[in-house]
């Protein structure tokens, strides 16, 4: 019984703490508590669109692997040239 007492306090204590440090009463509370950078996260998430340091959408995703693809290509075309470039010097 106690145990299942803990859990509901903690949920509860959970979601108070939820409701009361989000938005911007959530920055004021941070701020007066001495959270200085930390208090900003409202501006960040509006500049950002989330309260993630880094975001990557789907799109950007595929770019970064068709780029990494492309790199990796030209670098085993490199290598293949270097090799017939050292076997024809034998």
């Amino acid at each position: 019984m106690q145990q299942k007492s803990n859990h509901f306090t903690d949920k509860f204590i959970a979601w108070v703490l939820e409701q009361v440090g989000g938005g911007k009463y959530g920055d004021t509370l941070r701020l007066l508590a001495g959270g200085k950078n930390a208090a900003n996260q409202i501006e960040f998430i509006n500049q950002y669109g989330s309260a993630r340091p880094l975001v990557i959408t789907k799109e950007e995703e595929e770019g970064f692997e068709k780029s990494l693809t492309e790199t990796l290509k030209k670098a085993e075309d490199l290598e293949r040239e270097i090799q017939s470039e050292d076997i024809q010097e034998l």
